[in-house]
């Protein structure tokens, strides 16, 4: 089982893409329990490198904030 957040976002994320689909019963069941499975796992996940590994906290978030200064400047550029 990994302890990185990014394994469980992204099934945190088909779990959304799936629950939005329109799909036979139980399929919905089956999304709303692999998001809420998903999400948690990312929270615990992100308390454990919170904890017991800083230098993997600080990379994690340097990487964080440059995605949202990256975005920052793309609607920065596309409302001018």
């Amino acid at each position: 089982m990994p302890r990185y957040p990014t394994f469980y976002l992204w099934a945190a994320i088909a779990g959304c893409a799936l629950w939005m689909t329109h799909a036979p019963q139980p399929f919905p069941l089956l999304a709303v329990i692999l998001m809420l499975a998903g999400g948690a796992g990312c929270v615990t996940s992100l308390a454990y490198l919170w904890y017991f590994e800083h230098w993997q906290w600080d990379i994690k978030a340097a990487a964080v904030r440059r995605f949202v200064r990256t975005l920052r400047g793309w609607v920065a550029r596309a409302t001018n």
